[in-house]
């Protein structure tokens, strides 16, 4: 196993669209807007879709493009290296490690390799987010039953059952303050911008 192609896949997770495309097209940082997030849906809550759409798309093709490199070519397990790319997207070297959350870039590493379990991750995301209205809800619960129902419906090694716990774990992590706040009662529902 090389552990440098792993490092390959952080560092390709690293590389944040959210700041890059509105860098290009606002000259603004998007670190200094709304949720002060790297992440698509800062992007669109503050810009609205014809911004945040491509950057979404862009984080999702990520987390395809790590996956099917490392199957493709057998570099290693492709679900640690969806890991790594999920962890370079939320802690990205590029940016002082200040990224987003992760979300896009799991849910294309979890359709690319785990497409039986996209249905199910679209009806649970889509239906919390309408529900309450709440993606950082939706978002959490979409990555944590997405990945309980791969670890229980797929033969997967030790190695790849822990990068699934970990790529939870940071979702988990990366929402601890929507979290709070949910518990606080002051969680803004989703709303889009159009700047």
């Amino acid at each position: 196993m090389n552990y440098l192609y792993y490092l390959l896949a952080y560092i390709i997770g690293s590389i944040s669209f959210s700041y890059l495309l509105v860098k290009i097209f606002k000259n603004e940082d998007v670190r200094n807007k709304g949720s002060k997030n790297a992440g698509g849906t800062n992007v669109i809550r503050i810009y609205g879709w014809k911004l945040g759409l491509p950057v979404a798309i862009l984080d999702i093709f990520k987390g395809v493009f790590v996956t099917f490199i490392f199957k493709k070519y057998d570099l290693g397990y492709p679900v640690v290296a969806l890991f790594f790319a999920v962890l370079g997207h939320c802690y990205p070297i590029f940016m002082k490690f200040k990224g987003g959350k992760g979300i896009a870039t799991t849910a294309g590493g979890f359709i690319f390799l785990f497409i039986n379990i996209f249905p199910f991750g679209l009806a649970v995301f889509a239906g919390l987010a309408v529900l309450t209205g709440y993606v950082s809800v939706a978002s959490i619960f979409m990555v944590f039953t997405s990945g309980i129902l791969i670890i229980y419906t797929y033969a997967l090694d030790k190695i790849e059952i822990v990068a699934i716990a970990g790529i939870i774990l940071l979702a988990i992590i990366r929402h601890n303050s929507n979290i709070k706040r949910l518990i606080r009662r002051e969680e803004n529902q989703f709303r889009i911008g159009g700047k």
